[in-house]
């Protein structure tokens, strides 16, 4: 991931987040990897990349006071993978 600024939330997804957290307040971590599925879902059209956009949601969920499941890395890899990762082996 490249480390600099991060680029301004469109207000479109801004807004979509602070509905979905506000809906959510007080339930478990938000999933980071579902979030982005999901915006890309929605937003098709979203010229950021995965990791641009785990800056921006990540930094809209801080500032709602939600909490993150940072799971990008789990869930992206082959389910073999995950497997040997659950037993320790990597």
């Amino acid at each position: 991931m490249k480390q600099g600024r991060v680029q301004a939330i469109p207000p479109r997804l801004q807004a979509a987040l602070k509905l979905y957290l506000e809906r959510r307040k007080g339930e478990r971590a938000v999933s980071i990897a579902d979030m982005i599925r999901r915006t890309r879902i929605v937003f098709p059209d979203l010229a950021q990349s995965d990791d641009e956009l785990e800056l921006m949601i990540s930094r809209e969920i801080i500032k709602f006071g939600g909490s993150i499941a940072f799971d990008r890395s789990i869930i992206e890899r082959p389910p073999a993978m995950r497997a040997h990762q659950a037993l320790g082996r990597h």
